[in-house]
């Protein structure tokens, strides 16, 4: 259940409409969002970017923090999209359906991920490790590549890391902001 929020619009209406937006921004942006859980909380955001030769790339970065430990853990997901996918991706967002583009990159390095049974990365010690997976579909090919490194204290135990997890609860964000028709970024 939400809080109410009483916004006055009788003596500033500006105000009270910056109070309504401040409210409902962290609701209705897709790329960016924090999974809570009872044993971690993780803050995550999602970019993308096309060069000036018209390749696109798209990031995601991964903070989880486990509750009551002195440790996090950072997750870099960067995927590259080929001449192909890129020119697919431009012409989604020309026809305004980017947000549909993002969720079917993230929802095919899922598949990947998935297609590995569970990618459980052990994290030792404060080193970043990367693996590397090379994608396609209907658009094209992408190179996906997936840095996770533990930050902070050592805890005196390893720590297991399962990314596919992570993007699965972001892809649901996306789609729940994307079916309420809210979009921003």
């Amino acid at each position: 259940m939400r809080e109410k929020l009483y916004a006055d619009f009788r003596e500033d209406f500006d105000g009270g409409l910056k109070a309504v937006l401040e409210s409902v921004a962290g609701i209705s942006n897709a790329h960016t969002g924090r999974v809570d859980d009872p044993q971690y909380h993780s803050d995550w955001a999602f970019t993308w970017t096309v060069d000036t030769e018209d390749r696109a790339a798209f990031f995601i970065v991964v903070v989880e923090q486990a509750q009551g430990q002195p440790y996090a853990v950072l997750a870099n997901v960067t995927i590259i999209a080929d001449e192909a996918s890129s020119l697919d991706y431009i012409e989604k967002v020309d026809k305004r359906r980017r947000d549909e583009a993002h969720g079917r990159i993230i929802q095919l390095v899922v598949d990947e991920l998935n297609a590995m049974e569970t990618l459980a990365i052990r994290l030792e010690d404060q080193f970043k490790q990367m693996f590397e997976y090379h994608l396609s579909d209907e658009a094209g090919e992408y190179l996906a590549v997936i840095s996770v490194q533990r930050l902070g204290m050592d805890a005196g135990h390893d720590v297991i890391y399962r990314v596919e997890d992570h993007l699965r609860q972001i892809l649901e964000h996306m789609n729940d902001v994307a079916a309420e028709g809210k979009t921003s970024g």
